[in-house]
């Protein structure tokens, strides 16, 4: 059964003035190790944490999370090897996801024409 849906769009430009800066605080509190790591690696970054933030306001509102206790590194989306997008939770978002018995969190990413996207779907 479908707990919640997400959705969210980011103008890729407010990315855009980070480009180049990935020890910047914002960076820093918002993706995991992980994340960083894979931005980084990418040819454009700018991009890869565009949709990723994008994600993360997608899963929160998948989650119906509205509480201070929530922090964005709490969620983390990676690629598997095929280059599909999963999520893995982390402190309140995981606790929350485990409390209304989380059974599969889908997201999906997209980009075009300065903007990206990000739609999740949270089962239980």
């Amino acid at each position: 059964m479908i707990y919640g849906i997400g959705v969210d769009i980011i103008d890729m430009s407010r990315m855009e003035a980070l480009r180049g800066k990935y020890d910047d605080p914002f960076l820093r509190k918002t993706f995991t190790e992980k994340e960083l790591e894979a931005g980084m690696a990418r040819a454009d970054p700018v991009v890869y944490f565009s949709e990723r933030f994008a994600a993360k306001e997608a899963v929160l509102k998948a989650l119906r999370i509205d509480s201070g206790d929530f922090r964005f590194s709490d969620i983390e989306t990676l690629n598997d090897d095929s280059g599909k997008p999963y999520v893995i939770l982390y402190g309140y978002a995981k606790t929350l996801y485990d409390e209304i018995g989380g059974r599969n969190l889908l997201i999906s990413l997209s980009y075009d024409g300065g903007s990206a996207v990000a739609f999740a779907v949270c089962e239980v």
